[in-house]
């Protein structure tokens, strides 16, 4: 399953319909592949400056975690969870990156 997200003016987990993260269309912006828990990949549109928190509110819309788990997002190698969410997504090297959902 390939799901795109964040038009210019939307959210990228616009089609979970979620409002999680808005696109500023004056700015860059990159892509960064989630691989699902379940199998399949959503593939959500950023700005640079957006955080590591809206790319855990995408992949959250796209696949929520089963009831009483929780969502993990992991560098795909070196593994590393992925916990500074206050982190733009330059600052922590995520610029047409993939990362992988862990329950």
């Amino acid at each position: 399953r390939r799901v795109h997200g964040g038009a210019p003016g939307a959210s990228p987990a616009a089609a979970a319909g979620s409002s999680a993260v808005r696109l500023d269309p004056a700015q860059p912006t990159t892509e960064v592949q989630v691989r699902l828990a379940a199998g399949g990949v959503a593939v959500g549109t950023f700005n640079p400056s957006h955080t590591v928190n809206d790319l855990y509110a995408f992949a959250a819309a796209v696949a929520p975690a089963p009831a009483g788990q929780r969502t993990v997002l992991q560098t795909t190698f070196p593994r590393k969870e992925l916990t500074e969410l206050g982190a733009t997504l330059e600052a922590a090297g995520l610029l047409k990156a993939a990362v992988l959902q862990r329950f």
